[in-house]
């Protein structure tokens, strides 16, 4: 059903954005995922089932970046709503 909703198009490419530069990654872990989606319970799970802490630190790196975006734009759309 998916596939048919979006064809054959692919991910290219995973940009992690500092600024207006960004650096092309080969894949995200876990963590970073979670933190991106600010998902304490994904994040536990992740730190249940893989060794070390590398899951966290990519959490901790993610998330206060992705928070402050989310309350940036949901300003940013009111302003424009009722502007």
């Amino acid at each position: 059903k998916v596939r048919s909703a979006i064809g054959e198009e692919k991910i290219q490419a995973i940009r992690l954005y500092s600024g207006e530069k960004f650096t092309v990654v080969e894949e995200a872990t876990a963590g970073m995922l979670c933190g991106a989606m600010a998902n304490p319970i994904a994040l536990n799970y992740v730190n249940e089932t893989m060794p070390g802490n590398r899951a966290s630190v990519a959490y901790a790196t993610v998330y206060p970046l992705s928070m402050f975006l989310r309350v940036i734009i949901a300003q940013l759309i009111v302003m424009l709503w009722f502007a």
